[in-house]
């Protein structure tokens, strides 16, 4: 009877595949650009603190906007454990602020990335449709070391003023997210300052394809994201998230770190998400 048991057992074990999974956390957030003019706010006097948050919340994936050469060589020195992808915007190297991403090289192995511009030749520096600035969407395909699964993690930035500009930036990426989801175990991290509330056509556009890691979300002080460094309010405009297909969410945070002298980090809030992958 043990024999047969012992059997029976063994049986179970070979023909049923082991189903291995991982939990990541994802961080999209404006850092907000190094200017004098910021005052108390400048970099400066931001930047260890910043430096603090993230190793505190030891994400696996980081999107930051408004990076710009100075902020972004501080963070690559000071975050240990992370290979940065992203170019300047300005001149597809350094010129002008990024939207890097940091992706924790322990826990997947980078595939591919690259940067294109919101524009209609993405291909190159340019200003789309009526947007004031040159924007961009950086990307990275990554490999879950554990599970074998891949990721495409974009990040990006939309204009401020171009309505035209966000709207179809919103379809670029997704068409672009599409074209590049060719294998059917990929999942799709997307996220960023989209200069954009949930009621407007770009972040429609995006849920039409996309999961709103925000949605059904409750928080005490609102959703809100964008804070202009002023006291907590519940008030404030939603305009950064994290979209994603192909993964579990297991759970949403506006994070909203405070300054040891009491000031906002930033003058937007971070977004983090942490989802669990599956092989």
């Amino acid at each position: 009877m043990k024999t047969a048991k012992l059997i029976l057992i063994f049986s179970l074990l070979f023909w049923v595949d082991p189903i291995f999974s991982q939990n990541i956390k994802v961080i999209t957030y404006n850092i907000r650009y190094s200017n004098p003019s910021d005052s108390l706010n400048y970099w400066e006097f931001r930047k260890t603190e910043m430096l603090d948050f993230l190793r505190i919340e030891n994400p696996q994936i980081i999107g930051l906007q408004e990076v710009l050469l100075n902020q972004l060589q501080y963070l690559k020195a000071n975050l240990s454990g992370y290979q940065q992808v992203g170019v300047g915007r300005e001149d597809g190297i350094n010129g002008g602020e990024f939207s890097p991403i940091f992706v924790d090289t322990a826990q997947f192995k980078i595939l591919g990335s690259g940067t294109f511009w919101l524009s209609e030749t993405p291909e190159k520096p340019s200003k789309g449709w009526d947007a004031a600035l040159n924007r961009i969407c950086t990307w990275v395909k990554i490999k879950d070391k554990k599970t074998g699964n891949q990721i495409l993690v974009c990040n990006s930035h939309f204009d401020h003023m171009g309505k035209i500009a966000r709207d179809s930036s919103s379809v670029l990426i997704t068409r672009f997210a599409e074209e590049n989801l060719t294998q059917e175990k990929m999942s799709l991290i997307l996220m960023g300052d989209f200069n954009s509330e949930p009621n407007e056509a770009a972040i429609q556009n995006f849920r039409k394809n996309h999961k709103d890691a925000s949605i059904n979300e409750t928080d005490s002080l609102g959703l809100g994201t964008f804070n202009g460094f002023k006291a907590h309010q519940s008030d404030f405009k939603q305009i950064d998230y994290i979209f994603y297909n192909r993964l579990d969410k297991i759970s949403y945070r506006t994070k909203r770190p405070l300054r040891s002298n009491q000031l906002q980090l930033s003058d937007h809030y971070a977004v983090g998400v942490q989802f669990s992958i599956k092989n």
